[in-house]
Order: C-alpha cells, then sequence, then structure tokens
C-alpha cells in the first residue's frame, strides 16, 4: 500500500459538501425557510465554509487512516514473519551427536551435566540395554538420591509387536529390503532378551530407589530421553551401537511435544510396572512374564 496522500477522496468529498449544502439550501427557499435573494450570501458563504470544513476533515482523515493502515498492516506482516522465523529456529536443535560404536564424549558430558540438576529424568525406547547400565553406574556413584526415574520399554510379551520391531530394525539396519522368518526371530529373541535384561539389573534399584520400569505396546523408531531441562531424541537406524543423537532446550516445541508424549504414557494403566512388583523376587516376575531365560543367563549375559 502506497503512503503518499490520495486525492481522490478529498476532491469527491468536496463536491459532495457542495451539492448537498446547495440542496439544502434550495429546498430552504422552496419552503420559504429563507427569503431570496435576501438570504443568498449567508447562503454562498454557508456552502463555502462547510465545504472548506469538509475538505479539510477529509484530508486529516485521508492522511491519519492511511497511514496508520500503512503502519498496521506493516507491522502485522513484520510481526508474523517475525513469528514464523522464530518457530522454525525453535525446532532446530541447540546440539547433534552423531552415531558411533562407543559412547559421545560429548554427549555423555552433556547428559550428566543435565542428570544432575534435574529432579526427573524418563525415558522411552525398545529395551533401555544401555540404560539400565547406566542408570546402575549413576546407583553406584550416589547420584540416584532425590532422583524420579521412570523408564519405558517394549512389553516383552506382545510377540507381533517384537516381531513388527525386529522386521523394521533389520530393514533399517541393511542393506537388503526384506529378511527371512528365522532372521526375524533371532533378532526379535534378541529384543526380548535385552528387555528381560533390563529388568534383571533395575529390580535391586526398584527397592532403593525411586524408580520405575514399565512397558508399552508402541513401534519404537526413535528413543527420547527427558530431563527437567531439555530431552536428547535418538532415531533407532543404522548398525552403530550408540545412534546419533539431537538434543531440545525446555522452550523448544519438540520438548514440549514429547514430554506430552511421556506424561500420557505415565498416566495410562500400565501394562507392567516393575515397582508394583517389589514384594515379588525376580524369578516370580520373570516367570509370570514367560521370560526363557533364567536368572544366571540374564546376569551372564549382561556383565
Amino acid at each position: 500500500m502506497d503512503a503518499k496522500l490520495s486525492i481522490r477522496p478529498i476532491v469527491v468529498t468536496l463536491l459532495a459538501s457542495i451539492a448537498l449544502v446547495l440542496l439544502v439550501g434550495w429546498w430552504c427557499v422552496r419552503m420559504e425557510y429563507l427569503v431570496w435573494p435576501l438570504d443568498t450570501n449567508a447562503l454562498v458563504v454557508g456552502a463555502i465554509g462547510s465545504a472548506i470544513a469538509s475538505m479539510l476533515i477529509s484530508i486529516v482523515y485521508t492522511v491519519v487512516s492511511e497511514q496508520g493502515i500503512v503502519r498496521y498492516a506493516a507491522g502485522a506482516a513484520s510481526q508474523r514473519a517475525v513469528d514464523e522465523v522464530l518457530k522454525l529456529v525453535a525446532m532446530v536443535p541447540e546440539a547433534v551427536y552423531e552415531g558411533a560404536s562407543k559412547p559421545n564424549r560429548r554427549f555423555e558430558d552433556r547428559f550428566s551435566a543435565d542428570f544432575k540438576q534435574s529432579r526427573d529424568y524418563f525415558f522411552f525406547s525398545a529395551t533401555a540395554s544401555y540404560c539400565s547400565t547406566r542408570l546402575g553406574a549413576l546407583a553406584s556413584e550416589g547420584l540416584l538420591q532425590d532422583k524420579r526415574v521412570r523408564v519405558f520399554i517394549l512389553d516383552p510379551r506382545d510377540e507381533q509387536l517384537l516381531a513388527a520391531q525386529a522386521r523394521k530394525r533389520l530393514q533399517l539396519n541393511s542393506a537388503v529390503p526384506q529378511s527371512t522368518a528365522a532372521e526375524i526371530d533371532r533378532e526379535a529373541s534378541r529384543l526380548k532378551k535385552e528387555i528381560f535384561q533390563t529388568l534383571a539389573r533395575l529390580y535391586p534399584l526398584v527397592h532403593v530407589f525411586d524408580i520405575d520400569v514399565r512397558f508399552h505396546r508402541s513401534f519404537v523408531f526413535f528413543r527420547s530421553e527427558i530431563f527437567e531441562g531439555g530431552m536428547f531424541l535418538s532415531f533407532l537406524r543404522g548398525n552403530d551401537d550408540f545412534p546419533g543423537s539431537v538434543y531440545y532446550r525446555r522452550t523448544s516445541p519438540v520438548y514440549e511435544a514429547f514430554y506430552r508424549h511421556h506424561k500420557h504414557h505415565q498416566e495410562l494403566p500400565p501394562e507392567f510396572s516393575l515397582m508394583d512388583q517389589k514384594d515379588s523376587t525376580l524369578e516370580q516376575i520373570l516367570k509370570q512374564l514367560g521370560c526363557p531365560f533364567t536368572v544366571n543367563e540374564l546376569c551372564t549375559a549382561s556383565a
């Protein structure tokens, strides 16, 4: 929109004002409210005065309104542009950690800093194999005091879910698009064993710390680890033992979305809760879940 003064509305307003005043004057003469030509001067002066007043009003209105509209439109457009840019920026992770065959030192440093400063630690993935090992190390260092830890892993009783997860993992980690039934069964068995190993590692900690392990029945293609100040997000693809991760601060909408995802699963009636099984022995829990491995096999494999 052009901010220059527009002449057209001024001219139109001026001519309309003159015509209206003359029409009113003619009507007043016909009705003998005015005597012609004695009131001619008054009529002309009134018409000219009204026209000048209308012209001034039109000028002021045009200047103020058009400039106001220009400023409002420009301001609104700028604000929308800024808002969109901020939304895009908020979706960009603060840090990126490449996948590797061993833990990334930068990742571990950031994890340690966030874990120490956070009251909560929420984990959601498939087996939590490394997570359970890490929590055991943190417990030995005395870093689980006053922490609330919630770990969500696949339900090992859901054979179809494990088979689907195994099939997808084989597709992502291999150049071969289709896997044989035997390969899928082996991978599903490996996932199941890792889940039971996680239970075996965390069972002693549940009796000492505020830790719970729960099952979920969601197809998993990512791993999320949430603290009070930020979160790590990893996509489970590739052959790296420690997949690449990105980090988002609490202010990011990505953090908000995954935090709500965790809270949703925490509020659901649990398929299984290790915290609720504290009065049972580990052997009883494994038998109840249909675990095909003995405690010694699980502990030996995870040692």
